[in-house]
Parts: structure tokens; C-alpha cells; sequence
């Protein structure tokens, strides 16, 4: 899944950040593979272990919305 982050308040040294997600509907965890400022997968993410979504809503409901979309 391609994801963009915009910081809630912009200045010159924020920027919008572009993240690859794998996500793995079976046992609702996910990794980001790879991020970018100016586009998509520009780095690859050194940390892409996957990861428990701790209750973070915003996750787990992409999470959901994905898998529910695949599912159909």
C-alpha cells in the first residue's frame, strides 16, 4: 500500500513523507519497506520488521479498510 504522512503544522524543514506498506491482513500487522520526500520508494527502510499496530487507530483502520477491500 502506497501512504502519504503531512505534518499536521508545515515549516521549511518539514516534509511530507511517502511510505511503501506491506500489511499483513492475516495478523493485522504491518512494515514500512520504503519511504521517500519527492517520491516513492527513494529509500529503503532498514526497519521493516513487522510491526503490532499498539492500538494506533489510524493503522488499524487502514488495516482494515485494505484487507476488507482485498477480501471483496
Amino acid at each position: 500500500m502506497l501512504s502519504k504522512f503531512i505534518p499536521k503544522s508545515t515549516t521549511d524543514i518539514t516534509q511530507d513523507i511517502l511510505y511503501t506498506m506491506d500489511i499483513d491482513c492475516s495478523e493485522k500487522s504491518f512494515r514500512d519497506i520504503t519511504l521517500g520526500t519527492k517520491e516513492f520508494n527513494e529509500f529503503e527502510n532498514q526497519d521493516s520488521e513487522w510491526k503490532d499496530p499498539n492500538g494506533d487507530k489510524l493503522i488499524l483502520g487502514v488495516i482494515d479498510q485494505v484487507c476488507a477491500f482485498s477480501n471483496d
